[in-house]
């Protein structure tokens, strides 16, 4: 029902480019300026933060992040034309996909987390195998 009221307000140092609630509507991913959190979607505190640094600093600006159904990891992308894997409970990156020629607007996981899709300038939906680092290994 809508109360026309504000359910809360949450404030970053730069410019909101995408929000997704997760599958089991617990967390909210949030891509704003160069970094992504995830917030509890019923108390709204931030769980996490990780800025991802800037593209002059070997970073990147954040246009859009999602988070994978089992909370293993996410990927986000930007405006230096890649798409990376950073692992949930530390943000190190775990993969960096190449394959776009202009900056991605959108990454989401598939419902069941073994792949994701990415759509950027270029006019190009890519999809990508999500794979675990033991998975990755034995990947030719």
């Amino acid at each position: 029902m809508r109360t026309r009221t504000e359910a809360a307000q949450l404030a970053f140092s730069g410019p909101v480019n995408s929000v997704e609630l997760s599958q089991d509507a617990k967390t909210l991913t949030i891509a704003a300026g160069n970094e992504v959190s995830f917030w509890d979607a019923q108390s709204y505190q931030c769980l996490k933060r990780f800025n991802l640094g800037v593209v002059e600093a070997n970073g990147y600006g954040v246009n859009s992040a999602t988070l994978h159904p089992d909370r293993k990891a996410f990927v986000a992308g930007g405006g230096n034309f890649w798409v990376y894997v950073h692992d949930y409970e530390t943000g190190e990156e775990l993969q960096c996909n190449k394959g776009h020629h202009g900056p991605v607007y959108g990454v989401r996981f598939a419902p069941d987390g073994k792949t994701y899709a990415s759509g950027g300038d270029d006019g190009t939906i890519r999809i990508w195998t999500y794979a675990e680092e033991e998975e990755a290994a034995e990947l030719p």
